[in-house]
């Protein structure tokens, strides 16, 4: 059957042309959306002079991404470095020029830094964003750290139009006070502080027994608690008494330690990270 044979391979070239031609559409609007970008900048009035350091934007489905991530399902995240970057001059964060050896690598340059590695922009389409600018590097909390600006919550489009934030709020500090039963010590550390070449100090919320208000005369066994990872000074402070069931009703005090450092959260044994004690 000739005239079936050629009507059969005409119609198959049509389809395959027509079949090639939606693979490279869709092959452009995949490389449309590797080329999305987000661009950031800080206001003058929370900075006015230059900054050196990390730009973030945060990713989530709750209300604010910059009190995230989530320590068991982490929501995705950009960052990049800067040197001496002018308020209001915007930098540009772009899936297109990720660093794809690792998230955390300090010498990708001007690269940007995304979490997961191979980030898909797609992925992102219609999750809250939000840009950080981490002015203070020596709290460890970057998003909700004091001292570290953050803009304006947006949603992310599902075209590659780039999303423009400013950062134009200020993280305020946050005083960890005594309380009737929780005492703040605050102690210099010579050793930490010759490390780090500057000034460091060692920080505990002291929590009293029910009777110590009562027996001034009274001594006390100690009891020193190290927290796990994320706990900070505040987390040791209460309005009530430490009084936990023990045998014989004895009562101690409860030394609540300061984990917190620059780099995340530290155990007091000497490191060469944290320095010594």
């Amino acid at each position: 059957m000739p005239g079936f044979d050629e009507n059969f391979m005409k119609h198959g070239r049509n389809l395959i042309a027509v079949t090639l031609a939606v693979a490279a559409l869709a092959l452009t609007a995949t490389d449309a959306s590797a080329q999305a970008r987000f661009q950031v900048q800080f206001a003058p009035q929370v900075r006015a002079e230059p900054f050196s350091g990390r730009v973030y934007v945060f990713f989530s489905r709750g209300a604010e991404p910059r009190r995230g991530p989530d320590w068991f399902k982490p929501a995705p995240l950009l960052a990049i470095d800067v040197e001496n970057l002018p308020p209001g001059q915007p930098v540009d964060l772009s899936l297109s020029s990720t660093d794809q050896r690792s998230p955390l690598a300090p010498e990708s340059g001007r690269k940007t830094l995304a979490f997961p590695a191979a980030l898909d922009f797609r992925s992102l389409a219609g999750m809250k964003a939000q840009a950080v600018v981490r002015f203070n590097p020596l709290e460890r909390e970057v998003g909700t750290g004091p001292g570290n600006g953050f803009s304006a919550v947006a949603v992310v489009p599902t075209t590659d139009e780039p999303m423009k934030f400013v950062v134009d709020s200020i993280v305020p500090k946050t005083e960890v006070v005594d309380t009737e039963w929780t005492k703040v010590l605050r102690v210099p550390s010579k050793l930490s502080s010759e490390f780090h070449s500057r000034p460091v100090e060692l920080a505990a919320a002291v929590q009293l027994p029910p009777s110590y208000l009562t027996s001034p005369g009274r001594r006390y066994p100690v009891v020193f608690e190290v927290p796990g990872f994320g706990g900070s000074l505040r987390h040791g402070v209460s309005n009530k008494p430490y009084a936990p069931a023990t045998s014989g009703g004895v009562e101690f005090i409860h030394v609540f330690l300061d984990p917190n450092c620059p780099l995340g959260h530290r155990t007091p044994p000497t490191t060469g990270r944290s320095g010594r004690l």
